[in-house]
C-alpha cells in the first residue's frame, strides 16, 4: 500500500502514519510506503492520498488528482464540510475530515471510503472536465485576488481599476459567496492556498499595481 500525505504540520502527518500503520499493516496490507515527494508520479499511484484543504479549496479543480482511477482521497479540514453535491468530478468521492474529528470517526470514515473503494474503478477526472462544477476565479477576480493578497489597500486596488471601493467590495462578496467564505480571515487563507497552485487556471499570479 502506497501513502501520500500533503500536509504542512509535521506533528500531524506523523500522527496520520501511525493511524494508518495500525488500521492497514498486517490487515489490508503486508507493506506500508509512504510517498515523499508530492510528484505527479506519485499522486497517480498512491492508493491513499491526504490533502490540506484551505477553506473554499474543495470546490476548485484539482489537476494533480485528475489521473486516479482508484484509491481514496482525505481532505483535512479546519471546518466542518457536509459533503455538497457540485464538487468537482476529480475529488467527487473525497471524504472530508476535520481535524479535530475523534480517532474512532475518522477510523470509521477511511475504512468505509476503502472498502467502496475497492469495489469498482472510477472515470478518470481529466475526461470530465468540460462539465466539472468545480468553481473558477474570472479574470477581473484573479486580478482583484491578487492585489488583495498582496496587500495593497482597496483605495489603492479601486483606484487602479478605475472602479468605486463598493463595487469592489461587491466583488469581494461574490467571491467570497462562490467558495462559502464566512470570513476574511478564512479568504485569505484561501489566496495563500491558491497562489501555491500550479494550474493555470486558478493560479494567482503577483500583478503589478499598474499593470
Amino acid at each position: 500500500m502506497k501513502i501520500l500525505i500533503q500536509d504542512p504540520y509535521e506533528f500531524y502527518r506523523e500522527g496520520l502514519k501511525h493511524f494508518f500503520i495500525e488500521i492497514f499493516l498486517g490487515r489490508t496490507a503486508n507493506k506500508i510506503d509512504f510517498l515523499t515527494s508530492y510528484s505527479q508520479q506519485n499522486f497517480d499511484k498512491a492508493d491513499i492520498v491526504v490533502i490540506s484543504l484551505a477553506p473554499g479549496e474543495h470546490l476548485m479543480c484539482f489537476p494533480e488528482l485528475q489521473n486516479r482511477t482508484t484509491g481514496i482521497i482525505i481532505g483535512l479540514t479546519d471546518e466542518v464540510i457536509d459533503s455538497p453535491s457540485d464538487l468537482p468530478f476529480c475529488i467527487a468521492r473525497i471524504i472530508f475530515i476535520h481535524r479535530q474529528d475523534s480517532l474512532s470517526i475518522v477510523k470509521k470514515k477511511v475504512l468505509t471510503a476503502w472498502r467502496e473503494s475497492r469495489k469498482k474503478q472510477r472515470q478518470p477526472g481529466k475526461t470530465l472536465c468540460l462539465h466539472c462544477p468545480h468553481k473558477v476565479l474570472t479574470r477581473q477576480q484573479r486580478r482583484i485576488m491578487s492585489f488583495i493578497y498582496q496587500g495593497i489597500t482597496t483605495s489603492e486596488i479601486a483606484s487602479n481599476m478605475s472602479i468605486s471601493e463598493k463595487t469592489l467590495y461587491v466583488h469581494k462578496y461574490i467571491i467570497r459567496k462562490k467558495f462559502n467564505l464566512r470570513t476574511n480571515h478564512a479568504l485569505f487563507c484561501f489566496l495563500q492556498k491558491l497562489a501555491g497552485k500550479n494550474s493555470q487556471q486558478i493560479y494567482l499570479h503577483q500583478i503589478p499595481l499598474n499593470a
